[in-house]
């Protein structure tokens, strides 16, 4: 992980809070929230500037599928209330086609995928 000055800047933020109500007597409810709140943000800060480069790139790929897959949801959602029909039929034939379609990708690439298995155009398998 990489240590940059952001985080060591945030760190000492935050000691420099606790230390400070703790010099100036600030006690109850203040004290716990402020507190609280300056170690879970700034905490969170610190690790999100450690986060390598290889993990940012995992998380913005992340949330990009998971925004991409909400927005997908959210269109699907309109168009069925937009529609006013009934899809409660259509989905029996909308699972099979599914399945289907999953069934002929996999017939499509898996076999090509041993064919090349050992040349060097191989396909690594991720999962």
């Amino acid at each position: 992980m990489q240590l940059n000055i952001e985080s060591v800047e945030t760190l000492l933020l935050i000691a420099s809070v606790v230390a400070t109500f703790k010099e100036v007597g600030v006690r109850g409810r203040l004290r716990l929230l402020v507190e609280a709140e300056s170690l879970f943000n700034d905490s969170t800060a610190a690790v999100a500037f450690t986060i390598t480069d290889k993990g940012r790139e995992s998380l913005e790929s992340f949330w990009e599928y998971a925004a991409f897959v909400i927005n997908s949801l959210i269109f699907i959602l309109i168009g069925v209330r937009e529609a006013h029909q009934n899809f409660s039929v259509l989905l029996l034939p909308i699972a099979i086609a599914v399945v289907l379609v999953l069934a002929g990708r996999a017939l499509a690439v898996y076999p090509l995928s041993a064919l090349f298995s050992r040349s060097s155009l191989r396909v690594k398998s991720g999962h």
